[in-house]
């Protein structure tokens, strides 16, 4: 009966999260950098799609057209082109991963999740880029599902849904390339080394390899029947070593002083979280299972550079744990 009241909760925070993202975008113009997506859609509408969105008739090699696709069939299912259109496919990412962070917080209560959720809803950055086209909500989706896999396989002691994580990955990749890829796999890899679980962190990290250079070939392989070996080239440099090299990312502290800004409400109030209960998630003696999944989070904040709102989501639920108890009072 709890497990059912759950799921409905969880299919009303979706549908909610839903219509507050999609909400009067069909009368909005297209901005900013959302335009180039919106390019693709257009392209794809009138001459059809291949393996890479194109502009002005030239496959464009930054982003596989997985993304695009959605937008495009959805288009043809509506019979229109508009913003909400292209926004769509990506809100319901963005709702998908509140309802998953509102389901990783009922493993422990129900109050942590519907709090964890409310509070990834009042995020600044996240809900702009839920009602834009946002490619990062593919990955972000992605990686929220891989930490609700983790964590209740090891709350229930069902490592058989372990299985779904290279799923999840391959599913990351088809949306945002390497990028896509390599986020949930980091939060894997924290999860585990945290846990000091060496053989599953060996066996995942061995078949995350595995499977990221399988995904690659494929990648370069469709970029090759596209283009050709100059557009194949073009992917290995926007996709690949253009991503790696120092002077295309700010300092190592960017994120975490623009991010005060940018992710409020909800960083701020993190950063209090991990400063006030430090001592209870560094020093495991005294660590309790709400405080544990704290430091989860605690722990993603190593990997600020370059994953935007692919990984700030999570800090949501430390915030709620706060809440619980009692350290700010409404």
């Amino acid at each position: 009966m709890q497990q059912n009241q759950n799921w409905m909760t969880g299919v009303v925070v979706f549908l909610t999260s839903l219509g507050f993202f999609t909400i009067g975008l069909g009368s909005q113009e297209i901005i900013g950098f959302e335009s180039r997506f919106y390019l693709f859609l257009l392209e794809m509408w009138r001459h059809g799609g291949g393996f890479f969105p194109t502009a002005y008739g030239q496959a464009y090699p930054d982003y596989p057209a997985s993304a695009i696709w959605l937008m495009y069939v959805l288009a043809k299912t509506v019979g229109v082109v508009n913003k909400w259109v292209a926004v769509y496919p990506s809100a319901i990412a963005a709702s998908m991963t509140v309802a998953v962070t509102y389901a990783i917080g009922v493993l422990r209560d129900k109050r942590v999740g519907i709090l964890a959720s409310g509070f990834l809803c009042l995020t600044l950055a996240f809900v702009s880029e839920a009602r834009t086209i946002s490619l990062d909500m593919y990955p972000t989706l992605m990686t929220a599902l891989c930490f609700y896999v983790m964590y209740s396989a090891t709350i229930f002691r069902c490592y058989l849904r372990l299985y779904w994580l290279p799923l999840l990955w391959i599913v990351g990749f088809v949306f945002r390339g390497p990028l896509g890829f390599v986020i949930p796999v980091s939060v894997v890899f924290v999860f585990y080394l945290f846990e000091k679980d060496w053989k599953k962190l060996f066996v995942l990290t061995t078949s995350a390899l595995v499977i990221l250079i399988a995904c690659c070939s494929a990648l370069l392989y469709f970029a090759y029947l596209t283009g050709g070996e100059s557009f194949m080239q073009e992917v290995i440099r926007m996709q690949f070593s253009g991503r790696m090299q120092a002077n295309q990312t700010p300092p190592f502290y960017f994120y975490f002083v623009e991010s005060i800004g940018a992710y409020a409400l909800t960083y701020p109030l993190v950063l209090f979280c991990v400063f006030y209960f430090r001592k209870k998630i560094y020093f495991r003696s005294i660590c309790d299972e709400v405080i544990r999944l704290d430091a989860y989070y605690s722990h993603w904040f190593k990997y600020p550079r370059r994953q935007k709102n692919s990984l700030y989501f999570t800090h949501c639920a430390s915030v709620s744990f706060i809440m619980r108890r009692g350290i700010f009072i409404s």
